[in-house]
């Protein structure tokens, strides 16, 4: 149950962390980055998370349209 607890912890921050993102608040990759792992994000992790949501969100609708 711990480890359920730490990972929902995690995927806030990384939710937190994008929708920030997505405000512009950071104006790179790297800024966005620092911040995810201020909040105790495992960098490789968010960075895989940032890459699989670009992909759905940019390249899936020209897909499916």
């Amino acid at each position: 149950m711990q480890n359920k607890l730490l990972r929902f912890k995690e995927i806030n921050a990384m939710t937190e962390t994008m929708a920030e993102a997505f405000q512009g608040k950071y104006e790179n990759r790297e800024q966005m980055k620092e911040a995810a792992a201020a909040r105790g994000v495992d960098v490789d992790r968010f960075e895989y998370a940032v890459s699989q949501m670009l992909l759905t969100r940019h390249i899936m609708p020209r897909i499916l349209n």
